[in-house]
């Protein structure tokens, strides 16, 4: 029963980063779902699409742009992320993540 809530989290996710593409969240907690069911390769991706929209974010939060929001949440993406490649066995990627979650 968890299994199937887990995978209807994660088509739900999925159809979210369809149709608002730049929405962080929507990368983030797809992530999150495809961890759960051991996704790991693709949950990687999912992280690092909520990275790079979170940094985008950020810089135009700092020029003044966009909707004026920071990402507060970068922190704990990269370390979602660190932890997954660790596991994976790239301790190097994983402890640039980490440090960068920690500063």
């Amino acid at each position: 029963e968890v299994q199937g809530r887990i995978e209807a989290a994660q088509r739900l996710y999925g159809k979210v980063t369809k149709i608002s593409p730049r929405f962080v969240y929507g990368w983030s907690n797809l992530g999150n779902a495809q961890v759960a069911l051991g996704q790991l390769a693709v949950a990687d991706e999912s992280y690092t699409t909520a990275i790079d929209l979170c940094r985008e974010k950020n810089r135009e939060a700092a020029l003044g742009g966009g909707d004026g929001r920071k990402c507060n949440d970068l922190y704990l993406i990269l370390l979602n992320r660190g932890c997954i490649r660790l596991n994976d066995g790239r301790p190097a990627e994983a402890l640039r993540d980490l440090e960068e979650a920690d500063a």
